[in-house]
């Protein structure tokens, strides 16, 4: 059974993860043009959509 610190801590681990995420996405935007920003941003979107998919 799961103890009460185990959700703050899987709260804490998500906001790291999310914020690594945006680094990252930020990190590869400024390496690209503007065409493949818009790419990038298209491919994230569908994978953002089957992630959602498989949780269902």
């Amino acid at each position: 059974m799961p103890q009460r610190g185990e959700s703050v801590d899987r709260e804490k681990m998500r906001e790291q993860i999310q914020k690594n995420q945006k680094e990252r996405d930020e990190a590869i935007k400024a390496l690209l043009t503007e065409e493949q920003q818009k790419k990038y941003d298209e491919i994230q979107k569908e994978m953002q959509g089957r992630m959602r998919d498989r949780r269902r």
